[in-house]
């Protein structure tokens, strides 16, 4: 009985099929790239194609960039590092709203594999780095005081309160 080889035997290329490679390279090379990626067009003709809601999207963010620096002190307060950071944080604020538009137009589901859109990882990635920005920038959450910082507080609030009687007790 013989063993079969668990891997299929490999043919060498023969000239025939180096001559055949060859000339679909080339013929890949001489033909027009699609210019169906914002980028591969932008490469390809040197002008950015018209997105609709780009420039609301554009208006949004300078807003949102303005009351960042609002909150840091104004714009003469701004140091270089932060206007970096912020220059980062508009550009991850701007990928947010436009694939967001994507995002409403073409729904979040792939219609040919039934999968969620590649773009949410995108989103996820640009959306974590806007956040470590803000936080960069000392714009991170501000607790608000939700209770007593120490035991003292909290024996003074409860001491103010009168104590509830148990269920049943007479007065």
């Amino acid at each position: 009985m013989k063993k079969k080889n668990s891997t299929p035997k490999k043919r060498g290329a023969t000239q025939r099929r180096d001559d055949a490679g060859r000339k679909n390279l080339i013929q890949f090379r001489v033909e027009k790239p699609a210019l169906s990626h914002g980028v591969t067009s932008l490469l390809a003709t040197g002008e950015l194609p018209e997105v609709t809601g780009a420039l609301e999207v554009d208006k949004a963010v300078e807003e949102i960039i303005a009351g960042f620096v609002s909150d840091l002190g104004g714009p003469e307060t701004i140091t270089a590092a932060q206007r970096v950071i912020l220059s980062g944080l508009r550009l991850s604020l701007r990928v947010q709203g436009l694939g967001e538009i994507h995002l409403k137009a073409a729904g979040v589901m792939n219609k040919k594999t039934h999968k969620p859109t590649a773009i949410l990882k995108v989103l996820a990635t640009f959306i974590n780095s806007a956040r470590l920005s803000a936080l960069a920038l000392g714009l991170g959450r501000v607790a608000r005081k939700a209770g007593p910082n120490s035991f003292s507080e909290y024996v003074e609030l409860i001491g103010n309160k009168a104590p509830e009687p148990p269920a049943g007790a007479q007065p």
